[in-house]
C-alpha cells in the first residue's frame, strides 16, 4: 500500500518463470480482476476486502478472469470500455496455450465504462488508449 493505493501482486508461472499480474485497489475501486487461474487465491482477498465497484482496463484474460466470481458473489458494477462488453459476456474464445496459462474465464455481464468514474473521494477521468 502506498498513499492509499493497494497493489495486489499475483504470480503466474509461464514457462517455469513467474509473471506478475497486478490488481489495484483505491478508494473502494478495484482495478482489474486478474486471471481465472488465480481465483482461489483472490477469493479470500475479495471476501476480506471492502470495495464498491470494479473497472476493467481491457478484456484480456489476465485482467478479467475473476470478474464472473465478483458478479455472482458481490453486488456491484463491473465496468469496461464498450468494445469489451460483448466479448466478456460470451464464453472465452482464446488459444489453448492462453487457457493453460491464465485459466478459462467465465462469461459475465459488464456495464459500459463512461468518461469518468466516481469513488468516495475522487473523480477519475477515463483515457481510452486503443
Amino acid at each position: 500500500t502506498y498513499e492509499n493505493v493497494t497493489c495486489i501482486d499475483c504470480k503466474v508461472s509461464i514457462g517455469g518463470k513467474d509473471s506478475s499480474v497486478y490488481l489495484y485497489l483505491v478508494d473502494g475501486l478495484l482495478i482489474d480482476t486478474g486471471a481465472k487461474i488465480l481465483e482461489d487465491e483472490l477469493i479470500s482477498f475479495y471476501e476480506a476486502t471492502s470495495f464498491e465497484q470494479v473497472v476493467l482496463t481491457h478484456g484480456h484474460e489476465d485482467h478479467v478472469g475473476t470478474a464472473a466470481w465478483i458478479e455472482r458473489n458481490r453486488n456491484m458494477p463491473i465496468l469496461i470500455h464498450e468494445n469489451g462488453i460483448v466479448p466478456c459476456s460470451k464464453p472465452a474464445n482464446y488459444r489453448k496455450y492462453r487457457q493453460d496459462t491464465w485459466g478459462i474465464r467465465e462469461p459475465f455481464t459488464p456495464q459500459r465504462l463512461g468518461d469518468t468514474v466516481e469513488t468516495g473521494s475522487y473523480k477519475w477521468s477515463v483515457i481510452y488508449t486503443p
